[in-house]
């Protein structure tokens, strides 16, 4: 339970603070086939996710999110 929470923090920050276009992540990142590879950001600071790219960002959360629920398919972490 102590990890979703931790993975909705991260999400709800990354949303708040990250990028200020959301049309960024419907584009080519989304439809890789490696979208999910790459994350970088596992134990960053905050000016670090700030900087970092939405391909980094992304990759990064779907790390936190299979870590969550390894059972899920790589659609559902999508």
């Amino acid at each position: 339970m102590k990890k979703v929470i931790i993975v909705i923090a991260v999400v709800l920050f990354i949303w708040k603070c990250g990028c200020s276009n959301n049309s960024n992540l419907s584009g080519p990142i989304v439809e890789s086939n490696e979208w999910f590879k790459g994350g970088t950001l596992h134990k960053a600071k905050i000016i670090d996710w700030k900087s970092a790219t939405e391909r980094n960002k992304l990759a990064t959360c779907a790390d936190f999110v299979y870590l969550t629920n390894k059972d899920l398919s790589l659609s559902e972490v999508k």
